[in-house]
């Protein structure tokens, strides 16, 4: 069940929440993408810097903004920073953990400031944006992204669950330097992958962490994917003319492709609003006959609502040059 979980905790446990939230800082990579994309008039600190691919689709105000940290991944957070910033609130969008009453009552009288979780699962992720927009008094604009966030999302799920039916597509996701890192199957950060076909990367003992699981060559072999995605500047480069790399089947054919990455990479990092670009992208790579639509059109309405941004078709062309 979905839960908005709001705690305002002051000196000895007495509450008293604003009734107007104005200046606001995201709890980690996932809800700053998103608060970002919705309220970025009301955020007054990073809890990372940008990446490069980022810069364009944000104005100056934002790149200027002071970097206080992160509450969980990195745990980084900078209280002295933070106060310079002089937040109303703290927001954490992303998985809801079983610890995370416990997790956002100490981060409350860690930082003197309400701080707030909203479960924002990739299928939930509609819904967050009402329950968002309530919270930050944005309610019709809310309702907007809500709309079309649920409409790519049950259309994916539509296209994915006929060709699961069928015959899905066995998908590997490789990330790291060398791309010998896997997002394995049943792991937060592979969601996108698991809907989009038959994850093969199964194993035992799997990361929470965004950059996979270490896998050895050999057991890549083993797997015989049918389609290979390479995370954002990862191996895709070296793999043409590679013996090593032309070992594996899918490789052979030319079924491996980069996931695009601008502003953020479209599969899993951060595992925020940016999957949604991979529920548009997905479904016409893997199964092009059912996705009935034009993929340029899609997407530049993506980055019109999400990023406030007029995508090119030289840009989108760009994007594509590894992914399709």
């Amino acid at each position: 069940m979905l839960r908005l979980l709001v705690f305002c905790f002051f000196a000895f446990y007495g509450t008293m929440c604003q009734a107007a939230v104005d200046k606001i800082v995201p709890s980690g990579p996932a809800a700053q993408a998103i608060l970002l994309a919705f309220a970025p008039e009301k955020v007054v600190a990073l809890s990372n810097k940008l990446p490069a691919d980022a810069a364009k689709f944000f104005p100056k105000r934002i790149l200027d903004l002071p970097v206080v940290g992160q509450f969980y991944g990195s745990a980084d957070l900078n209280l002295e920073e933070l106060a310079k910033a002089s937040p109303d609130m703290m927001v954490d969008l992303g998985e809801s953990k079983e610890s995370v009453f416990k997790d956002m009552e100490r981060l409350s009288l860690k930082i003197g400031v309400p701080a707030v979780h909203i479960d924002a699962g990739l299928e939930q992720t509609p819904e967050m944006f009402r329950r968002l927009g309530k919270l930050l008094g944005k309610e019709e604009e809310g309702e907007r992204f809500a709309r079309q966030s649920a409409e790519i999302y049950a259309r994916a799920k539509r296209i994915f669950a006929k060709a699961k039916a069928e015959k899905p597509k066995r998908l590997l996701y490789l990330l790291g330097q060398k791309g010998m890192n896997a997002a394995a199957k049943g792991s937060y950060h592979a969601q996108t992958i698991d809907m989009a076909g038959d994850n093969v990367a199964v194993m035992e003992d799997m990361s929470a962490r965004g950059f996979g699981d270490p896998v050895d060559f050999e057991r890549i072999l083993l797997w015989d994917p049918d389609v290979v995605l390479f995370a954002p500047h990862s191996a895709y480069d070296e793999v043409k003319g590679s013996n090593v790399w032309a070992q594996l089947r899918a490789v052979r054919e030319g079924r491996y492709y980069e996931i695009p990455s601008s502003p953020y990479n479209w599969v899993s990092f951060p595992p925020s609003i940016n999957r949604y670009l991979g529920l548009i992208w997905l479904p016409k790579l893997l199964y092009p006959n059912e996705a009935d639509y034009d993929l340029y059109e899609e997407i530049k309405a993506f980055y019109k609502t999400f990023y406030r941004y007029d995508l090119s078709l030289i840009e989108f062309n760009e994007m594509m040059k590894k992914a399709i």
